[in-house]
């Protein structure tokens, strides 16, 4: 079962920010882009004065040439607004790195992997895009924004590109938030076909979350079986490969990682005893940092702010005229 479902938010004009600088960590799809369609001269597939890839260009070098925001008026930075990512959804904890281009800040928000686009002169939503993946939601390994999304255009056409965590491919328009009809059903690629494995429909015991490495999974529904809306458990219509193919954790590779200088299995079903300790080290954690394990419902915590260089006699944000830093705010620890 994937539902669908597109917001969009009162529409303004993002203004040509001057200048922008960001760092993060780690998700890059790579987009080809043609400069010829586009009329303007990419710089390594980056248009001057925007942010198109997670690392800022093709080559991730992780650099603006813009100097507005510099070493001499960093510490006095000002807040000019800030967009809450915790009002659309839970999130484990905030860490995407926002993109930019053609005057819209794009990003990732809340567990479930939704997709926004946010005007950076003022940090309203403009549109926000998201499916209902049902228990292959419920039961994905990884439930979180995660870093963020990818960009693409040829000129006249601009897509956002996001993996949600239950394995959908979509492509949406930038400008809309609507998904790409060209593209999959309604601009969504459901990345378990193709593989050789039928999909069947799933089924769930619990109301929770997948366990890792190996407990809580998923599982064929037997025929016949409902959903039962009270326990939240039995078959949601949802369909995905049989969990039965392959159990947990067998795919990955049988090696050794440091954890406090002792050396451990990373498949917990190679080693029966490191499943236990992994409960047992979360458990002690989550009592050691509760703020931890309850910032994502403070919204307040995490989502975008945008600092802005103080103007001497003046105390307006967000005007067209100044440069703008984006980062994410993460939950305070």
């Amino acid at each position: 079962m994937t539902r669908r479902w597109t917001t969009i938010g009162m529409r303004r004009l993002g203004m040509a920010v001057a200048g922008f600088a960001i760092a993060g960590a780690a998700f890059l799809v790579y987009a080809s882009q043609s400069s010829a369609r586009q009329g303007a001269a990419l710089v390594r597939g980056n248009k001057p004065g925007e942010w198109r890839y997670w690392a800022a260009d093709a080559w991730s070098t992780r650099y603006s040439a813009l100097d507005q925001i510099n070493a001499n008026n960093f510490d006095s930075l000002q807040v000019a607004w800030q967009w809450k990512a915790d009002q659309y959804g839970e999130d484990e904890y905030y860490r995407t790195t926002p993109l930019y281009a053609n005057g819209r800040l794009l990003t990732v928000a809340t567990n479930r992997r939704k997709a926004f686009a946010i005007d950076p002169s003022t940090g309203a939503t403009l549109w926000q895009w998201g499916i209902d993946e049902g228990i292959r939601w419920q039961k994905a390994p990884r439930q979180f924004a995660g870093r963020g999304l990818a960009y693409w255009t040829d000129g006249p056409n601009e897509r956002v590109i996001v993996v949600t965590p239950g394995y959908h491919l979509a492509s949406i328009d930038a400008k809309t938030g609507k998904g790409d009809p060209k593209f999959g059903t309604d601009g969504v690629v459901d990345l378990m076909t193709g593989l050789g494995y039928p999909l069947v429909p799933l089924a769930v015991d619990d109301s929770g979350p997948l366990i890792i490495s190996e407990a809580a999974p998923a599982r064929k529904a037997k025929p016949g079986e409902k959903w039962n809306a009270t326990t939240k458990t039995g078959a949601d219509g949802t369909m995905g490969i049989d969990p039965a193919n392959g159990q947990i954790a067998n795919s990955s590779p049988l090696q050794e990682v440091v954890m406090n200088l002792t050396p451990i299995l990373t498949s917990s079903n190679l080693c029966p005893t490191q499943a236990a300790a992994d409960k047992a080290a979360y458990a002690k954690y989550q009592q050691q940092h509760p703020a931890t394990a309850t910032a994502s419902s403070n919204p307040t915590l995490s989502g975008i702010q945008a600092l802005q260089p103080h103007s001497a006699g003046s105390g307006a944000t967000g005007s067209a005229s100044k440069s703008t830093l984006f980062l994410p705010k993460l939950p305070i620890k």
